[in-house]
């Protein structure tokens, strides 16, 4: 008798998965130009094809796309967010042969353009579309199986209309950075001229790139960071070139707020996020590259990254735990994971003080534990403040840590010039350039700290 309920929940499952129609959308979809104010459709998890969400994407433009809500797959299974995670357990059983992306969950957000490939959408997107069409969203589960689901989600799609360079690789320029972006509410956004040697398509990497630049738009007494933008389109770059990552495995994320942290690491109750659910186990390499604040909060002086949408008196209940982050990335399966911060953790920025009309806090380094399968490279110590270029187009530490990689690091005199760039040669190059170039500009100390150094 003890396998009764296990019966009949397969059953309950198997009988989701049989020949059925879902409901059809009926209302009539205008043309939308997100361009022109924010466009939101409703998205049923019960709906038999795609969602025409009315926005035709055109080449050369940023669309930021940005759901809300909750659906379930099954009524056996739990209701979750458009990120799809933790669909799964008891009687609800992922069956890989029904989902449209096999690599995600069943109710995960997915969007097409035009008759495209699916692509995973989540909770939070943005897209350069390389060619004009209209957009599609749906939950992941093929037609034909969707009559059992449930619930909804509503998708946001805003673009500010700036107009950036074609992205489309050419066979003379595949290694070069692009040509140089609009900037963004006046914010820089123009990667780093740099070539790097090109590497062969690492299929299963995953580059995880926060770029939070604007906390004046949702945030609270916080100042900018002005370079953030840049940074994180360079890194990008860097990604895509020398590391060889795929631009549907790149997670991009400009002014991430709480939910968005919380969705791609997880939390401390529970570190299933985006990133765990993206990862193949032992086979996929995990790049998280972060620009923007970082700050001491509590009596105990623990780290945080500040979100966009962060408020300065109440970090501790606002800002993503540094520890949260180490130890969630610790549990993710991945072959490794590489961790970048263009940050500090001093409550001090370029751009001015994070903690106001208070004492210093400052950070306890005895708090912060990263795992053994976790590298961390900062841009300084606990007690410094990350540095820009005096024509705020970038952060120091980002720009030499770049140009380091790029080869600078592996000639004479810091390295030996076999044509790989070892943290060795990295960190001899950074004292002769970040360090140097913080001390001469504003006559503080800046230096990188390297974790589990190759």
């Amino acid at each position: 008798m003890r396998n009764v309920p296990m019966i009949i929940g397969l059953l309950l499952i198997l009988a989701g998965c049989q020949a059925g129609r879902g409901v059809s959308y009926t209302d009539q979809v205008a043309d939308a130009r997100p361009e022109e104010g924010a466009v939101q459709v409703k998205i049923l998890a019960n709906a038999a094809a795609w969602r025409d969400t009315g926005v035709t994407v055109q080449p050369g433009k940023v669309y930021r796309v940005t759901a809300t809500g909750s659906w379930r797959s099954h009524p056996v299974c739990r209701f979750v967010g458009p990120d799809g995670q933790n669909a799964y357990g008891g009687f609800c059983m992922a069956i890989a042969a029904n989902r449209v992306i096999p690599e995600a969950s069943h109710p995960t957000l997915i969007g097409r353009i035009g008759n495209g490939r699916g692509f995973v959408v989540g909770s939070s997107l943005e897209i350069r579309p390389s060619e004009a069409g209209r957009l599609f969203l749906r939950m992941n589960d093929v037609d034909g199986s969707t009559v059992n689901n449930e619930g909804e989600v509503l998708a946001t799609i805003r673009s500010d209309g700036a107009v950036i360079a074609s992205t489309a690789p050419s066979a003379t320029a595949s290694s070069k950075a692009p040509v140089p972006q609009t900037a963004s509410r006046g914010f820089p956004s123009r990667a780093l001229p740099l070539e790097f040697k090109a590497s062969g398509r690492a299929s299963d990497d995953i580059a995880v790139i926060i770029g939070n630049a604007d906390y004046g738009k949702a945030g609270r007494d916080i100042p900018d960071v002005v370079p953030a933008y840049a940074d994180a389109e360079s890194f990008r770059h860097y990604a895509k070139t020398a590391l060889g990552i795929r631009e549907g495995n790149i997670i991009f994320i400009k002014d991430a707020t709480t939910a968005d942290m919380a969705s791609l690491f997880g939390t401390e109750s529970n570190h299933r996020g985006r990133l765990y659910n993206w990862t193949k186990p032992g086979q996929s390499r995990i790049y998280v590259y972060y620009s923007g604040h970082g700050a001491p909060a509590g009596e105990e002086g623990s780290a945080y990254l500040v979100p966009s949408n962060a408020d300065a008196d109440t970090i501790e209940l606002t800002g993503y735990r540094l520890a949260t982050l180490y130890q969630n990335l610790g549990k993710i399966p991945a072959k490794s994971v590489t961790v970048v911060l263009e940050a500090c953790f001093s409550g001090r920025s370029e751009a001015g003080s994070l903690i106001s009309n208070a004492s210093p806090v400052f950070l306890s380094e005895e708090n912060l534990e990263i795992p053994r399968n976790v590298r961390v490279i900062s841009a300084g110590g606990p007690r410094q403040i990350a540095s820009w270029e005096e024509d705020k187009s970038n952060s120091l530490f980002t720009k030499y840590y770049l140009t380091g990689l790029s080869g600078a690091a592996d000639k004479a005199p810091f390295g030996n010039g076999d044509g790989k760039v070892t943290d060795g040669e990295l960190q001899q190059y950074l004292d002769q350039t970040l360090t140097y170039w913080a001390r001469r500009y504003y006559g503080r100390d800046q230096r990188a700290q390297f974790t589990h150094m190759n």
